[in-house]
């Protein structure tokens, strides 16, 4: 009698872990199913904030290269850490230009005098305007507009 009595045991016992492995599974899928939908949530938000993308076309730093920023309302790119565009190419002053949306306009502001900021190859004095398509030069960087979403 003994002897069933602990196979009935071990047999409840079973089933018991088998349920809470199920439950705990379960947990795990509906986590994970709540956070695709925040991610998804924050992510529709974010992209709202974009007006548009700058992509690094070339760069001495190789692996800058294909890589693309949202447009924000104020866009400061150059070798310091603090840029929105950071690229660490020697050739770029630390804030060397600056990508402002005004209005409906988005603006580019030459930030380093001395090594200049060239729009589709002619050097800007302080600020030109951009439009879709753009190519921006500073240093031996190549950065190019896209105002599609």
């Amino acid at each position: 009698m003994e002897a069933s009595a602990y196979s009935v045991l071990a047999m409840i016992m079973q089933y018991w872990f088998i349920i809470a492995i199920l439950y705990i599974l379960f947990r795990i899928v509906e986590n994970a199913m709540a956070e695709y939908r925040t991610h998804r949530q924050i992510k529709k938000e974010i992209g709202k904030q974009f007006f548009g993308y700058i992509e690094i076309e070339a760069c001495d730093v190789g692996e800058m290269q294909g890589r693309r920023y949202g447009i924000r309302k104020e866009n400061v790119f150059g070798r310091s850490k603090r840029c929105e565009i950071a690229i660490p190419s020697a050739a770029l002053d630390a804030s060397h230009g600056m990508v402002v949306l005004r209005g409906k306009k988005l603006m580019l502001f030459d930030l380093s005098h001395a090594k200049g900021v060239f729009l589709n190859g002619d050097r800007i004095e302080k600020q030109a305007q951009l439009s879709d398509g753009d190519e921006i030069r500073a240093g031996n960087t190549v950065l190019r507009i896209n105002l599609e979403r």
